[in-house]
């Protein structure tokens, strides 16, 4: 056995990196700056023209974030809700949070948290209701009933630099093809912004505040839902990580301004300018984006909005919202309607100010058209189209229609420009070429733009290009056949307007695409595209995020390749589902994986564990980012290049994240929290410390935990074998090996009789084995004889207290009367979930479901009768067993089962449906206590798109007196 391998948990082992001796200097501690963190994913180039007209194919892999994302555009424009989706809670509910991590009854209950669903909410879809404070139905439903427009917000001033891209664009990812034609570079975007990255904008130390509570009446809005916004204002004061409140209050002061701005006449008749809550609607879209990722829909609607007000405003305000359209296409790179909605913005500007005829150019000024003359440039939209064209052309279902765009542009250009018409037939059809070897729903359209220039090049030859044409495109064409049902399959799941039913759909397209790896060119790009249109319409659902990047992370090289990354990826993911401390702790480990200095993965661990959202998940989420966190630190603390800095550093950081994990658990639970069941930021403090050749640390680590331990059997034995192995490494030096008392291995022994000395350890059977063991292997004949003697008193000590354990709960049994069993019986749901009946004429109580093993009047295995009393000793159900609440509809045993797959072994799920339109309960029974000490770490996690409360089983169990024996199980 390896010490090392014992000591070290779980978590991120798999993906440390042993000391290199390329790896440089000593790196010098500085504190993170946001400046220094490397830049958010790019749209890579499509296809790079040569100087000798030829095509260079630099489209991305599917490791870049370059796959499809959406659907069809018509598709896009109903919104769906997620699966297992559900109403707030109105602020005056409590939420009941159920107790875990070892806490007792009297611990305080964490704060009600609003419940987080796993996708991008609808915002023109009348189905989707959320409700928190006073809301009612009505109102919202009329709330929602407006919000088809798209939305933006311009930038507000005081924020100008919080709210900026992050990316500079620079002339290079705006070139195209063409870049020869052009005869000055489009000039720079006016919008102030800095190198900062995506995560470092929206990760910030401090989130936007959102708008104050107030009295708000508005003309624009009902009474109703006026009186839901001031709800909404006052429930996000207190709750501000409420996701669904977000969305609800933006999309009533949406509703409000489209209102006020069109009236009810549909024709513009107010300036947006004059609508009461426009500072609020701008706040609150701030106060959002700073916490979560808000999606395509919110987006569009985000994006649309701010076109209303800056033409109604002046030259800057259209130069603005610029910003803000790079900001969403950082945010959505694979958005269809996003990239049409920006080209559509650029194009309407630049004809207005250059006076082309058929484009309106009322509110125009003189000066308003020379300031935008400068920036909306018929260069600038090619760019845009270029970079739209890339990262959208593995969308099957509808990157097309954005390539044909660009291709329209780019002949028009090509054909002014004055060069050669044979060379610019060439590089068109290179263009051409390349994108109709890829899969497309549209591949016909491009066909026919295609053959107005293959019957210029090839004029009467024109059949056999075309023929050429199509065995080169085989493979593509072929591949889209195959998924020709799916599409449609999807879209009128999708056009249905059914949350469940398109999310159902995508899984099953998911699960399918995932079949057809390494069956084609292009599987791996295909369905990274699927997760980004899946993504795209739950944008918040975590298990995806965690799918996609194990995808793309499984086709990279096992070392590093520094021309790809899969950090703009994930830092997308921790973005859309911050509170999800599984995609934080991926995001520090592939940082260390692909080199990133301390200060940059540091900086990470703070935008994780400093935005509160990690909270929302429940402590496993944190503690998940801290484990990575140590596990990285301890690597780096035992490089080639490390010095005593970095062993310091890592200790205090170690030390830290085991102190941080104590006060959030006492926070949360109470004084008598206490700590990780399973111990894993101490298992990593013991393997830094003992790399660090500091034995009695380590012990003593160990030791600090036996007061908190010492009923586990799992403890004693993992600090037994950790004596053993110390105490035989230090044998092997010895030139004699002969046995004597002092030889002996005196603290493993000493561990082994504290063990015994426990009253309640949990395994006491193998409790007593492993010290006779030891006392076999390693100590004297003497001591041998007094560990006999020992271990059979304690052998009898735990039969005479099984035994009175069993006589307990016989009289617990009998004392039971029969009616009031029954009457207990039919206040609680039945063992499997199927309804009880009760027959008209007896009057007694059925069900269907199999009674429990224990309820028998006796067990008969091999033959032999087992008392029953016995049986349900061995088996503990009371303690073993937790209670699920709020669990989604669609939640299977299966789900359960793999919810729970990390926390022990499942002896059995049950699932108790609720009735029309309310969710269900569950129980799941473990192993072990632990096992459910460990599960009840999960509260508060979204399954389904719910978020579970977990309780414990404790006192729910029905014991049946006088039951006649001649029932059988059916009876």
């Amino acid at each position: 056995m390896d010490i090392n391998r014992l000591l070290s948990p779980d978590v991120g082992v798999s993906n440390a990196r042993g000391p290199t001796e390329d790896q440089g200097p000593p790196r010098k501690r500085r504190r993170p700056t946001i400046g220094s963190k490397r830049t958010a994913s790019t749209l890579s180039q499509g296809q790079t023209l040569e100087a000798d007209g030829g095509v260079t194919d630099s489209r991305p892999s599917p490791r870049t974030s370059n796959g499809s994302v959406s659907n069809q555009q018509a598709v896009y424009n109903s919104v769906i809700s997620p699966p297992g989706f559900r109403p707030l809670h109105p602020p005056s509910a409590s939420a009941e949070i159920s107790q875990s991590w070892g806490a007792s009854s009297e611990a305080p209950q964490r704060p009600p948290l609003a419940h987080r669903h796993p996708s991008h909410p609808s915002s023109n879809s009348q189905q989707h209701e959320v409700t928190s404070g006073k809301c009612n139905s009505s109102s919202v439903a009329e709330g929602a009933e407006s919000t088809a427009d798209p939305a933006s917000r311009l930038p507000d001033p005081q924020r100008q630099t919080s709210s900026s891209t992050g990316h500079t664009t620079s002339s290079d990812s705006l070139r195209s093809p063409t870049s020869a034609l052009r005869s000055s570079a489009a000039p720079p975007i006016s919008r102030g912004i800095s190198a900062q990255s995506l995560a470092d904008l929206t990760m910030a130390e401090a989130p936007a505040q959102t708008p104050p509570p107030r009295s708000i009446t508005s003309n624009a809005l009902t009474e109703a839902e006026a009186q839901t916004v001031n709800d909404l204002l006052t429930y996000l004061g207190e709750h501000s990580y409420a996701y669904d409140s977000h969305v609800q209050l933006i999309n009533l002061m949406h509703k409000g301004l489209l209102t006020h701005v069109h009236g009810d006449g549909g024709e513009t008749s107010r300036s947006p300018h004059d609508y009461g809550l426009l500072a609020d609607l701008r706040q609150a879209r701030e106060a959002m984006d700073s916490r979560f990722a808000i999606g395509e829909d919110l987006w569009t609607d985000w994006l649309s909005d701010e076109i209303i007000i800056a033409k109604a405003s002046d030259g800057e305000a259209r130069i603005s919202v610029m910003e803000l359209f790079q900001k969403a296409t950082q945010d959505e790179p694979m958005s269809v309607r996003i990239w049409q909605v920006y080209a559509d913005w650029i194009e309407s500007n630049y004809s207005a100010c250059n006076d082309l005829p058929e484009f309106d150019q009322s509110g125009w000024s003189e000066d308003d058209k020379e300031l935008c003359r400068e920036l909306f440039t018929r260069d600038l939209l090619r760019g845009v189209l270029e970079k739209a064209s890339s990262a959208t052309q593995w969308r099957i279902d509808s990157g097309y229609v954005l390539f044909n765009r660009y291709m329209a542009i780019i002949q028009e250009d090509l054909l002014t420009a004055g060069a050669g018409e044979s060379s610019v037939l060439k590089q068109l059809q290179n263009l051409y070429v390349e994108r109709l070897k890829l899969p497309s729903a549209g591949w016909e359209e491009v066909a026919q733009m295609f053959w107005p220039v293959i019957s210029k090049i090839h004029g009467s030859q024109w059949e056999a290009a075309m023929s050429h044409m199509n065995e080169l495109a085989a493979p593509a064409k072929s591949q889209m056949a195959s998924r020709m049902e799916n599409e449609a399959r999807l879209e009128r799941a999708i056009e249905s307007g059914d949350q469940t039913v398109a999310f159902e759909e995508f899984s099953r397209c998911l699960k399918w695409e995932k079949k057809q790896k390494r069956r084609g060119v292009h599987e791996r790009e295909l369905l990274s595209a699927l997760y980004e249109r899946a993504l795209l319409r739950f944008p918040t659902y975590t298990e995806w995020w965690l799918d996609y990047v194990d995808h793309v992370i499984s086709q990279m090289p096992s070392s590093h390749d520094p021309s790809s990354s899969a950090l703009p990826l994930l830092e997308r993911a921790t973005r859309h589902c911050p509170w999800s401390g599984e995609l934080w702790a991926r995001r520090i480990l592939r940082s260390d994986v692909e080199r990133l200095p301390y200060a940059e993965i540091e900086a990470i661990k703070h935008r994780a564990t400093n935005s509160s959202l990690l909270d929302v998940g429940g402590m496993e989420e944190m503690l998940q980012v801290l484990l990575e966190w140590s596990t990285y630190l301890r690597r780096n603390a035992f490089t080639s290049t490390s010095s005593e800095d970095d062993l310091d550093t890592a200790e205090v950081g170690i030390r830290m994240a085991i102190e941080d994990v104590q006060q959030a658990g006492r926070k949360v639970y109470g004084e008598s929290f206490k700590g990780d069941p399973l111990y894993r930021l101490e298992k990593i403090h013991m393997k830094f410390l003992l790399q660090a050749r500091r034995v009695d640390d380590a012990r003593h680590v160990l030791s600090s935990l036996a007061s908190s331990q010492q009923n586990s059997f799992e403890f004693w034995q993992l600090w037994y074998h950790w004596e053993i192995l110390l105490w035989g490494h230090a044998r092997l030096s010895d030139s004699h090996r002969v046995e004597t008392t002092e030889t002996a291995p005196q603290l493993a022994t000493q561990v082994v009789e504290q063990m015994l000395s426990a009253k309640h350890i949990d395994e006491p059977e193998k409790a007593v084995a492993l010290y006779v063991m030891h006392f076999q292997h390693n100590e004297s004949v003497e001591s041998l004889q007094a560990a006999g003697i020992v271990a059979r008193e304690y052998r009898q000590r735990t039969t005479i207290r099984r035994a009175k354990e069993a006589e307990d709960l016989a009289m617990q049994q009998a004392q039971h009367p029969a009616t009031s069993a029954t009457s207990i019986e039919e206040a609680l749901p039945p063992a499997n979930g199927e309804k009880r009946k009760r027959e008209d004429d007896g009057g007694e109580v059925r069900t269907d479901a199999k009674k429990s093993k224990t309820q028998d009047a006796a067990l008969i295995t091999n033959g032999d009768i087992i008392d029953p009393t016995v049986a349900a000793a061995k088996r503990d159900r009371e303690n073993c067993t937790i209670t699920l609440v709020d669990v989604a509809t669609d939640v299977t045993e299966a789900d359960l089962k793999k919810f729970f797959r990390d926390c022990g072994t499942i002896k059995a799920t049950n699932i108790v449906p609720g009735h029309v339109n309310e969710l269900s309960i569950a129980t799941v029974e473990f192993e072990t206590v632990e096992d459910v000490i460990t599960a009840k770490t999960r509260d508060g996690k979204t399954l389904n798109g719910s978020a579970i409360s977990i309780r414990s089983g404790s006192r729910s169990t029905l014991y049946v007196a006088n039951y006649p024996p001649e029932y059988d199980e059916t009876a």
